[in-house]
């Protein structure tokens, strides 16, 4: 098959086609541009598409080189022969580098099953990337990128049931501290940095965890990871997980308060200050721009004071208000009463969301502030549970020696917990992570930066299920 195609300024260009091939048997083209030798394509079979966009590259022995055109204005001629295997191919396009064809025109997604975890071995390997074996890997085999920035590899097939934040745990091996770039639908994410998983394949060692959020589009996604600066560490797989939603919590105070609504203090609420709505119609607590990444059910949490029931009125996104009883809480705050909470599972939209409490003509209760929390059981549009404040059972963790010095090992200890394993992150203060790695809980850790770590100020983080907590580390 022959193209011509018209380019309108020099430039340099990515060749890419929409071909459908869905069998699983190998298949191949060779393309050839102006009369140039032909050079394969290959490994094309996909059957997540009916039709999709691929970009050329030349399949050359083992390896799948990046390849590129530098074309003058002009027309340009375009020669297909067919490899190997059944390949359709609907059209062409030249792309300047970087650029996607999908934009304009989208994939047609054939096979929509969710699709989150891979093996960096059958993924696209880049370049000179290879695989070596390794009995401690998660399949006998892990991928060296070495140390060329066109080196790599590309997971391509990556299906998400829904657009939002995920959590890309990369297992990886490396016996020293070493970086990569990580490269997420054509955004570039950043220079990403592990420290040691500890020794070698060779010397009996295992692969460790890196963590880090990435976006995802609902559909097909593509994630590279291609070396930094030097030796990048050994790929083992790669596995998504939808983010846990963080809990954000809003101050009565701080809302937008309307008519004669007034604010008083009171020591046993979470700010050290309540809202008084009083008992007018025309008054009202507005909580706006509530920013929600998915629409769903949520639990809203409200944290009041009342020592005797009392009703109000809550409306979100202007919808029609619901009329909620409050039963009593307890003493006033004057008698060293101390809020309740009331939690209401509700449907909250995609973007900015308003939830407003007005009083219904009668007393309102006081208000201290409201939450919002993941809800997983899911559920009727509007539930109410009566809940009293649990009580706090955080257990202490440690880190030390706090400050550190350039080159010390920091000892963390990691309290008991029902999920065995335990998330400790170190971020800069730009938020940038420098260290994320799954540790088992209930136990003492020992983390070696080397010299990584320049002077100042850290932030390390721990997660245990949904909750995480924080302490600063200096290092001098």
């Amino acid at each position: 098959m022959t193209f011509n195609l018209e380019v309108e300024e020099a430039d340099e260009y990515e060749l890419w086609a929409k071909i459908q091939a869905k069998e699983e048997a190998e298949t191949a083209l060779w393309i050839s541009v102006d009369g140039e030798e032909f050079r394969k394509w290959g490994a094309l079979q996909n059957s997540r598409y009916e039709w999709y966009w691929k970009k050329f590259y030349h399949s050359y022995d083992s390896e799948n080189r990046d390849f590129s055109y530098f074309l003058k204005a002009g027309s340009h001629e375009v020669r297909i022969a067919i490899g190997t295997g059944n390949v359709q191919i609907d059209r062409l396009a030249l792309a300047s580098k970087g650029k996607l064809p999908e934009n304009e025109d989208p994939n047609v997604i054939a096979q929509v099953e969710e699709q989150l975890e891979f093996e960096a071995e059958d993924a696209t390997l880049l370049g000179a990337a290879f695989v070596v074996n390794c009995a401690t890997s998660s399949n006998g085999q892990q991928v060296n990128m070495r140390n060329v920035n066109t080196n790599g590899v590309r997971f391509d097939q990556i299906v998400a049931q829904d657009a939002g934040t995920y959590i890309l745990n990369i297992s990886y091996m490396s016996a020293v501290s070493r970086s990569f770039r990580l490269v997420v639908n054509g955004e570039f994410i950043g220079q990403q940095t592990v420290v040691s998983s500890g020794a070698w394949c060779f010397d009996g060692g295992s692969p460790a965890i890196y963590q880090v959020e990435v976006n995802l589009n609902s559909g097909i996604n593509t994630i590279e990871v291609t070396p930094f600066s030097g030796d990048a560490p050994f790929m083992d797989k790669i596995k998504l997980e939808k983010a846990a939603f963080e809990t954000f919590s809003l101050e009565a105070e701080e809302a937008e308060l309307i008519g004669g609504v007034n604010v008083v203090n009171c020591l046993t609420s979470s700010n050290g200050q309540l809202v008084n709505p009083f008992t007018s119609p025309s008054n009202a607590v507005r909580f706006s721009e509530i920013q929600i990444d998915q629409a769903g059910t949520y639990l809203l949490e409200v944290s009041y004071i009342s020592a005797v029931n009392r009703t109000l009125n809550m409306s979100i996104n202007a919808a029609e208000s619901q009329n909620l009883i409050f039963e009593d809480s307890g003493e006033w705050c004057f008698n060293s009463g101390s809020p309740k909470i009331k939690t209401i599972e509700v449907e909250l939209q995609a973007g900015e969301n308003t939830i407003v409490f007005e009083p219904d003509g009668t007393a309102a209760p006081f208000l201290d502030k409201i939450e919002i929390k993941s809800n997983e059981i899911g559920g009727e549009n509007l539930r109410v549970i009566e809940e009293t404040p649990p009580m706090e059972t955080a257990e202490d963790w440690m880190i030390y020696p706090n400050p550190l010095q350039n080159g010390q090992n920091l000892q963390v200890q990691i309290p008991e917990f029902e999920g065995n394993y335990s998330l400790i992150q170190v971020v800069d203060l730009s938020g940038r992570t420098i260290f994320s790695q799954l540790l088992s809980s209930g136990a003492s850790h020992q983390i070696d930066f080397g010299t990584y770590l320049s002077k100042g100020m850290y932030v390390v983080l721990l997660r245990q299920g949904y909750v995480w907590q924080s302490k600063k580390l200096i290092v001098q």
